[in-house]
């Protein structure tokens, strides 16, 4: 009976951490000529004080993989075009109002309510000459205690789904 109590369990994990757990979005110039882009290089952003270093690195690695995997090289010096990184955290509250209980005696309701910290991840791609934001991409997920494996799935997940779609149109 525990072996099967333990099979359950891990194939509910692997579900669960199967589940997409990133939301990305995008926005690009129109205008703007991405034949021209093929090296990049990083912006150094000043990282939140309550930022971990270790989980922004781990993104920017994440990122390095999926631009270098979509045919893009990081060009520190002469770069075609600069990444700027910014994280954000946000507490929210989520209410499900189930309007109803089943209950003999008296009419109630079933509401629950969680709280939970989203953080999201903003990509910014400018123009190393004219210094202009070119392309824009948003990850947001929720934040949760997770291993050192979880949070690199995480986030190579999220690096792949943000440069998914660009350049746009291909």
């Amino acid at each position: 009976m525990k072996v099967l109590l333990y099979v359950l369990f891990a194939l509910l994990a692997g579900w669960m951490l199967g589940c997409s757990s990133v939301a990305v979005q995008h926005d690009f110039d129109n205008g703007y000529d991405f034949t021209d882009v093929q090296t990049y290089d990083w912006i150094e952003v000043k990282r939140p004080a309550r930022a971990s270093e270790l989980k922004l690195r781990r993104f920017i690695d994440a990122m390095d993989t999926a631009l270098e995997e979509k045919g893009y090289r990081r060009a520190p010096g002469s770069p075609d075009f600069l990444i700027a990184i910014h994280l954000l955290t946000e507490r929210k509250i989520d209410v499900t109002d189930y309007g109803y209980s089943v209950s003999r005696r008296w009419p109630t309701r079933d509401v629950d309510v969680r709280s939970y910290k989203q953080g999201t991840v903003i990509v910014d791609f400018i123009d190393a000459g004219t210094k202009e934001m070119f392309w824009r991409g948003t990850a947001s997920g929720i934040m949760a205690d997770r291993t050192t494996e979880q949070q690199e799935a995480l986030a190579k997940e999220a690096a792949t789904k943000l440069v998914k779609e660009f350049p746009p149109g291909q």
